[in-house]
């Protein structure tokens, strides 16, 4: 028997499904995925007895249907260096042998019969059924998993409470010290209903719903879950058992609100938090009029901190106090860096799909791209590549943690290599540079904001000095457009061009083999920068 599928699809749906496999397990056959071929679909499955998740693969060929069972951690670790390119298996029934046949090898294991896998749980009859858009299931998983317990003595707080209801679906999880409620009132089913959703599915389903776009189907009963989405099926035992009353620890008529932002209380947490205890990271909080005052002491060590935050607020006075890391906990289920900072990349995706590029232009900030992950300059280059630089926030964060300390430029390094993007791509045109810092722990007096104006700006004069000397003086430009000529004229061009496709590339990559080795210079490009500083 023998099919023949791509190398790159198989091995992200091994990677996506692995996650179920336990590192030990009870049944020696649940170390291995089920692989069943029928009608040219290969359906994998990975278990655990508990939870078990399901993906089709469309394959490029198979001669006759099968089932076979493939240790899952030899299989992945044996594809994990394979180029993307068609991969062949031929299975031998009599003795199972299996021999997966690449490009440039191949490689043999031995299977195991598939009827020692375990059958799964499809679903009944008289399961309630719920559809969900993947977002909102998303988001709700998302918020209420890191609240989730560990307690092998209360089971039903190590999971995610669903509590559906007639005019509204709420995401609940709790640990006994904290409690998140999530309510969404989109969803809505007649048929009241609830269960309590594992940590390892919730997690699972963490990890696979931010590739779906249509919406989930959400079966389930007392004792079964079956979600479907697009691309796999996730069947899974529930938690048994009476969920908490989690409205009778939230206060229903309490008049004392306060509204801060959440970025910026954040980085208040994360700055007094260093001098609290460091074992009970205690936090006190004082509320008065508009304002929110962040405190936190170590008596041992004689350190403390304290911070004052803008908020709304208009009752009398109050202290309270929490474990620091509570407050913090919940940031990772927020916005991330990459919703909230987006790259230049993102940003002109998104007004490219809806018709906006001709209507904005982007302002660079450089610790946005710190934050999203890349280098000030590259988000230089994504903007001017395509035509829409127009100006820059010049303040810059911390580069080891991220955090937006708001600091003026003063590396002339980094800065001339920004220079180098915004002359080459033709200036800043009609925008300008914003030198938006402030004070802060290691600058806190007036005269520090004085001279880090002075400072940033004879720094940015400095780099656009250095900047033209490397255009105008140095090999710069030529070593440059040296080691890019490839794409000039031929299949360079033409793959610049967007006229060629995978097959092509293959094609020529088959055609022509190994490319031949030219250095990137790194140094000398480093050397010639520093020439010119």
């Amino acid at each position: 028997m023998r099919f023949i599928v791509s190398s790159s699809a198989l091995f992200n749906r091994l990677q996506t499904i692995g996650r179920v496999i336990n590192s030990k397990n009870t049944l020696p056959i649940l170390d291995c995925f089920l692989f069943e071929i029928q009608d040219n679909i290969l359906t994998i499955t990975a278990s655990d007895s508990e939870t078990t998740l399901i993906t089709n693969l469309e394959l490029v060929e198979s001669d006759a249907n099968a089932r076979f069972c493939i240790n899952a951690k030899t299989i992945q670790d044996s594809m994990k260096e394979i180029a993307e390119q068609p991969l062949s298996f031929d299975i031998n029934p009599d003795n199972m042998e299996i021999t997966a046949n690449y490009q440039n090898g191949r490689f043999n294991i031995v299977g195991q019969s598939a009827d020692e896998y375990p059958e799964m749980n499809l679903p009944q009859e008289d399961m309630n059924a719920l559809i969900i858009p993947a977002e909102t299931m998303l988001n709700g998983i998302n918020r209420c998993l890191f609240a989730t317990a560990d307690d092998e003595l209360r089971p039903v707080m190590n999971g995610v409470y669903f509590d559906i209801q007639a005019d509204n679906l709420t995401f609940v999880s709790t640990d006994g010290h904290k409690l998140v409620r999530n309510r969404n009132y989109g969803i809505k089913d007649h048929q009241p209903a609830a269960f309590i959703l594992p940590k390892k599915p919730a997690t699972i389903l963490k990890n696979l719903l931010p590739k779906e776009s249509d919406d989930v189907t959400l079966k389930f009963n007392e004792r079964n879950a079956y979600i479907t989405m697009e691309s796999s099926r996730l069947i899974c035992r529930l938690i048994e058992g009476r969920y908490p009353n989690y409205n009778s620890v939230i206060p229903q008529n309490n008049p004392y609100r306060v509204t801060v932002d959440r970025l910026t209380l954040l980085s208040a947490l994360k700055r007094v938090l260093i001098f609290s205890n460091q074992s009970s990271a205690l936090i006190k909080l004082h509320l008065e009029s508009n304002q929110l005052v962040v405190s936190g002491q170590d008596i041992d060590y004689s350190t403390s901190a304290e911070e004052r935050v803008p908020c709304e607020y208009g009752d009398s006075p109050m202290n309270i106090g929490f474990k620091g890391t509570f407050l913090i906990e919940p940031k990772p289920m927020e916005p991330t860096k990459h919703q909230y900072d987006v790259d230049s990349e993102t940003v002109i995706g998104f007004l490219r799909h809806y018709g906006l590029a001709k209507d904005f232009a982007l302002n660079i900030e450089v610790n946005h791209a710190t934050l999203a992950g890349h280098t000030f300059e590259h988000e230089l280059q994504a903007a001017a590549d395509a035509g829409m630089l127009c100006s820059i926030d010049a303040n810059r964060g911390d580069y080891q943690n991220g955090w937006d300390t708001d600091q003026f430029p003063m590396d002339i390094y980094e800065l001339a290599q920004a220079w180098l993007v915004i002359l080459e791509g033709g200036g800043l045109t009609t925008g300008g540079t914003n030198f938006d810092a402030k004070t802060r722990r290691n600058s806190t007096d007036l005269d520090d904001i004085f001279l880090a104006h002075i400072g940033g700006m004879d720094a940015f004069a400095r780099a656009l000095m250095c900047a033209a000397a490397i255009i105008e003086q140095s090999d710069y430009t030529k070593m440059r457009a040296e080691r890019y000529a490839s794409f000039d004229g031929g299949d360079g061009k033409a793959f610049e061009d967007g006229k060629l496709t995978l097959e092509d590339l293959r094609t020529i990559a088959l055609r022509d083999g190994e490319p031949k080795q030219i250095s990137g210079k790194q140094e000398l490009y480093e050397m010639i920068v520093n020439l010119h500083i």
